[in-house]
């Protein structure tokens, strides 16, 4: 499973442990630190993209060791608490 990236300056990554289970991680550029952070929600399940978005909004927080795990592309970035 590849990260999927969408948005401007690919600033959100998401992906789907199941049709209607997300895990959407946002992360910020140097000028705040390059920090990320992720977020597990229910969604619809139609368009997964469009969805992330309520995910951020309303999901709640994902552990640390689980989120390094899922996004192993982030390798060496610092973690939100």
């Amino acid at each position: 499973m590849d990260d999927q990236r969408f948005g401007p300056g690919d600033q959100l990554l998401y992906r789907a442990l199941h049709q209607r289970v997300l895990v959407v991680v946002t992360h910020w550029g140097p000028e705040k630190g390059g920090l990320w952070k992720a977020f597990i929600g229910v969604v619809p399940g139609q368009t997964h993209v469009d969805e992330a978005q309520s995910v951020l909004d309303f999901g709640s927080g994902v552990d640390e060791a689980l989120a390094r795990h899922l996004f192993p592309s982030l390798k060496g970035r610092e973690y939100a608490r």
